[in-house]
C-alpha cells in the first residue's frame, strides 16, 4: 500500500523532485518511491509555486509524548520501582516533560496494560540441589497412571500467624484527620500456631495442632502424629460421611507416604 504525503521525509520528497526534473514521469517516480501518484503531483505543484517541501505547522494541540518518551516507557514495563509518577519525574529531568496521567493513558491505550500496576508475586528461592531433587522425583514417576497416584498419602505442617499485621494497602480507614483513626496494637513477636494434616485421594486426616514451644522433631512426629493421627485414619472403614471420617485409603499395604 502506498504511503501518504505526510509520512515521507523531506529527503524523499527532494529525491522525487530530482527524478521528475531528470526526465522521469510522475507515475514512474511514484512507483519507485512507493507513494501515490497524487502525492508526486502535490510535490510538483509546491515546487512549481516556489513553496517549501516541508510540512506546514499543523493546527491542534501538539503531542506531549515524543519518540524518546515512548521508548523509555516501553522499556520500563515489567521493571521494579517504575511507577508512572517516577517515570514522569525521570522524563522531565531529562528534558522530556510528560504528565503522569499521559504516561498512564499511553500504557493503557497503546501498550495494552491494565488500569493499575500489578503486585510482584513472591516465590520460594530454591537451590540447584533442590531443583535436581525435584527433577529426579518427577522422572522416577513419569510413567505413573491414575491408580498409582491414588495410592499416595500427602502430609505437611504449616505455621499460622495469630497476630497479623495490618495491610497498608487494603486496611484503610476514611477520616477527616489522622487523629480520628484508631491505632492497632501489634505484638513485637507474632504468635504462631503449627498445624499438621494429611490427605489422600479419598479422604482427609484429622488436623493436629502442635502444642506451643514443642519441637516438631522425628521423635514427636513418629510418636504422636503418625501413631495418634495418621494410623487411625488409615484404619477407617466407613464408605460415606465427612472426609475426616470416611475410609482414608483403599489398601493400607499399598500406601505411598509423602511428607
Amino acid at each position: 500500500m502506498s504511503e501518504n504525503q505526510g509520512e515521507q521525509s523531506v529527503d524523499n520528497r527532494g529525491q522525487g523532485m530530482g527524478m521528475v526534473l531528470a526526465g522521469k514521469t510522475t507515475r514512474e517516480v511514484a512507483k519507485a518511491l512507493n507513494v501515490s501518484h497524487s502525492t508526486i503531483v502535490k510535490w510538483m505543484k509546491k515546487h512549481n509555486n516556489g513553496e517549501t517541501l516541508c510540512d506546514k505547522p499543523r493546527p491542534g494541540r501538539p503531542k506531549v509524548m515524543d519518540r524518546i518518551s515512548k521508548m523509555v516507557v516501553r522499556k520500563s514495563l515489567t521493571e521494579k520501582r517504575q511507577s508512572t509518577g517516577k517515570l514522569s519525574a525521570r522524563l522531565t529531568a531529562a528534558g522530556h516533560p510528560v504528565p503522569r496521567s499521559t504516561i498512564q493513558r499511553y500504557m493503557m491505550k497503546e501498550l495494552g496494560c491494565r488500569d493499575r500496576a500489578f503486585v510482584q508475586r513472591k516465590i520460594p528461592k530454591i537451590t540447584e540441589k533442590q531443583k535436581d531433587d525435584r527433577l529426579k522425583f518427577c522422572l522416577e514417576r513419569r510413567h505413573w497412571k491414575e491408580e498409582d497416584g491414588s495410592k499416595v498419602i500427602w502430609s505437611d505442617e504449616s505455621p499460622f500467624e495469630l497476630d497479623s499485621s495490618p495491610n497498608r494497602q487494603n486496611d484503610v480507614i476514611w477520616a477527616h484527620t489522622p487523629a480520628e483513626v484508631p491505632r492497632q496494637e501489634k505484638s513485637k513477636f507474632s504468635r504462631k500456631l503449627m498445624v499438621w494434616g494429611a490427605m489422600s485421594a479419598t479422604g482427609l486426616s484429622e488436623l493436629h495442632v502442635v502444642p506451643n514451644q514443642t519441637s516438631l522433631n522425628a521423635e514427636y512426629y513418629h510418636g504422636i502424629i503418625l501413631n495418634e493421627y495418621l494410623l487411625p485414619a488409615l484404619n477407617r472403614t466407613a464408605e460415606a460421611g465427612p472426609p475426616t471420617q470416611q475410609k482414608f485409603h483403599h489398601t493400607m499395604s499399598e500406601s505411598i507416604f509423602f511428607a
